[in-house]
């Protein structure tokens, strides 16, 4: 659009259009709550992470698994701020690949747990079938971290965090069923919000086409006012070249407009009707154009 607008190639009716269009997008944005609740398992993790923790820049996140669930939760945490990111697998060369990509810390897997003290938030999502993080292990941690909070998600198909970790303090355990729950609750409130997006979009593409319709009424209205004001410019100047002649140029001035303010008064009317019966159901405004033709002569010779 922006490239056609320079190049000079948009029309009236595109460029109502595309405004008419980026203006009930926006309204949508901010009327609605369409856009809001994560409903990706990976978005939900970072929203439930920012609840828990106001702020990412000065928090230490460890990434346990580097396949593609482990890169996308790393990019999305990354975009949130977080500076400090570990990642640990079981083949170490993913675990450098995926670290040089977000600029993160690679961790070999048999070390990872001498650094969970260290993290703040830790994110499983791996496919082993085995616990890789006890409770006696995070209930030692936590000791020694001070008893500072901590967040661990385990996103994996299998439980790779101890489910007893839920009854230590100060630490919060969500696993993928919690991260699923939340995301369906986001959907149906989506769904309903994008019921009310719809019905905004369906009052602007009917105001719109409204408004098209009017544009073949443009010629006709257009050709009524001229009719008036060749009528009113030719009477004017009659009258000013006869009895009317020594009028000062205030008195003509003021003439002038109050023929052109009555005539405007005149067309108000009509044309107003005609504008609001366009595109309406129950009224035939190709009628009134051809009323208005017929009765004032408006037809092209």
């Amino acid at each position: 659009y922006e490239t056609a607008q320079q190049a000079g190639t948009v029309g009236a009716v595109l460029h109502r259009l595309f405004h008419r269009s980026f203006s009930v997008a926006k309204r949508v944005r901010t009327e609605t709550g369409i856009g809001s609740g994560a409903v990706s398992v990976s978005s939900v993790a970072v929203d439930l992470a920012k609840r828990i923790f106001d702020r990412f820049d000065d928090k230490t996140v460890m990434l346990i698994g580097a396949g593609k669930i482990g890169a996308l939760m790393a990019r999305h945490l990354v975009s949130q701020g977080v500076r400090s990111l570990m990642v640990t697998n079981r083949t170490f060369e993913r675990a450098v690949l995926l670290a040089e990509q977000i600029q993160g810390s690679p961790i070999r897997f048999e070390d990872f747990p001498r650094y969970l003290t260290i993290a703040d938030v830790v994110i499983g999502c791996t496919g082993a079938a085995e616990v890789l993080v006890a409770a006696a292990t995070v209930e030692k941690v936590l000791r020694e971290r001070k008893q500072r909070a901590m967040l661990l998600i385990d996103i994996g198909d299998r439980r790779n965090f101890d489910p007893q970790i839920n009854d230590l303090d100060n630490v919060y355990l969500y696993n993928i069923d919690d991260l699923k729950s939340v995301a369906e609750d986001n959907l149906q409130s989506r769904s309903s919000e994008a019921e009310k997006a719809e019905e905004m979009v369906r009052v602007e593409a009917e105001t719109f086409v409204r408004w098209m319709e009017s544009l073949e009424q443009v010629p006709t209205i257009t050709a009524l006012r001229q009719r008036f004001e060749d009528i009113r410019r030719k009477e004017l100047e009659k009258s000013l070249a006869g009895n009317l002649k020594n009028l000062s140029e205030a008195q003509r001035a003021a003439l002038e407009d109050m023929t052109t303010a009555m005539i405007n008064k005149l067309l108000h009317t009509p044309i107003s009707q005609l504008k609001r019966n366009s595109g309406d159901e129950d009224e035939d405004s190709a009628l009134y154009v051809a009323a208005l033709k017929k009765l004032f002569d408006l037809e092209e010779k």
